[in-house]
């Protein structure tokens, strides 16, 4: 996947394909269906996926990397890595911080059917 970097001075991250609003300074609307999965750096360690396979695959290549390798990478090497490698052409990444840092993973074929085409 494509991960993107953005450097925003505030919370406020809509869908690029359907326009919904995704998080804000309080909150991440968890069942905007474009959403797949994020991470935050705060609670590495209990990303929320929406997608089973993602979840799946995801588990798998930690496992198989702690597996073959030393452990001294970081989360965020770990990560990165996976979500490069992770094959899936209309799904993009999403990664913002400010004082923590988050990646959201994008279906950026979602169709919002309450919008008129």
């Amino acid at each position: 996947m494509q991960i993107i970097e953005l450097r925003l001075s505030h919370y406020n991250f809509f869908c690029p394909a359907t326009g919904k609003r995704i998080t804000c300074e309080e909150d991440c609307d968890d069942n905007v269906e474009s959403l797949k999965a994020y991470w935050c750096d705060l609670f590495f360690d209990e990303p929320f996926i929406k997608d089973k396979q993602l979840e799946a695959d995801w588990l798998a290549f930690v496992a198989k990397h702690h597996e073959e390798t030393d452990g001294n990478d970081s989360d965020i090497e770990v990560l990165e890595k996976f979500l490069r490698e992770y094959d899936n052409k209309n799904w993009v990444v999403f990664r913002f911080g400010g004082h923590s840092t988050a990646w959201h993973i994008i279906d950026m074929d979602t169709v919002d059917p309450e919008q008129d085409l």
